[in-house]
């Protein structure tokens, strides 16, 4: 009887390890796939969120060098308006020509120092920009062309003020008038 027992005991443990060997690998492979698409899942999800706050602080970092960029062009058109570029750059006893070559040669550096800004903002502001800046330097020249190259610098100061003033249209007002509708538009 005891080994009728044992026989039987055996048998049942043989057979509970066969079904365990059947079922066990089967249940363990649906466990691995369930793990693998939920990290593949959260994986997903990961990647998503790491874009969308990269998108995010791209954006955010595009408009802060969006509005910096206006700020400057800004500052570029206020210090290239005849009357404050002449009272920063005139000096006594300069003459019309070197005059003239000191505020030309400004308005080139500060160009030069801010054209990269014309990636922030649209074409047609760029454009009066431009336009301004130009007209600017023909004012310039056309005032010089009139007086004595060794003149007193001041007469071309005071040409450029009255010329400006007689013109009642300021270039530099019409580019500032467009980057500022421009901002407001924007932002």
């Amino acid at each position: 009887m005891i080994n009728l027992t044992c026989i039987l005991l055996l048998a049942l443990t043989l057979a509970v390890l066969l079904v365990a060997l059947f079922f066990i690998p089967s249940y363990i492979s649906r466990q691995n796939k369930a793990v693998f698409e939920y990290l593949k899942e959260n994986q997903e999800f990961m990647r998503s969120q790491f874009e969308s706050a990269a998108k995010h602080d791209s954006h955010k970092t595009f408009v802060t060098l969006s509005l910096q960029a206006y700020e400057r062009l800004a500052l570029f058109l206020e210090r290239i308006n005849p009357p404050n570029l002449i009272s920063r750059m005139s000096k006594p006893g300069q003459k019309v020509a070197q005059m003239q070559a000191v505020l030309l040669n400004t308005i080139r550096e500060e160009y030069e120092h801010n054209m990269s800004q014309q990636l922030y903002v649209s074409n047609l502001a760029w454009d009066h920009l431009i336009r301004a800046r130009n007209e600017v330097e023909m004012l310039i020249n056309k005032v010089a062309s009139d007086l004595d190259r060794n003149g007193d610098g001041m007469e071309l100061a005071r040409g450029i003020i009255n010329k400006t003033i007689e013109d009642k249209k300021n270039p530099v007002d019409q580019a500032l008038y467009i980057l500022k509708q421009e901002l407001r538009k924007n932002f």
